[in-house]
């Protein structure tokens, strides 16, 4: 989830990158069929979304990020601006 198109799209682009140089690229294909990039109009709107979602793992990479996290009610674990 990101208010950024250009970050929405050079993301998917490097999944496939990374998925077509993979040699368990079935495998990866088949996982990725149940996951979502989605473009939102604001911050709240990606807070809303992440916590309806209520995913296992959610990164937040943002100036904000503690700010922002204290707003995930619905995650099972939280990631500041850290790879996970």
């Amino acid at each position: 989830i990101t208010v950024s198109r250009g970050l929405c799209d050079a993301v998917l682009a490097e999944i496939e990158t990374q998925v077509a140089a993979s040699p368990r690229a079935d495998y990866l294909r088949q996982s990725l069929k149940n996951s979502l990039a989605c473009v939102v109009d604001s911050l709240e709107e990606a807070v809303a979304l992440s916590n309806l979602a209520a995913a296992e793992h959610v990164e937040i990479w943002s100036e904000n990020a503690l700010q922002i996290a204290e707003d995930i009610k619905h995650a099972g674990a939280l990631f500041l601006n850290t790879p996970v």
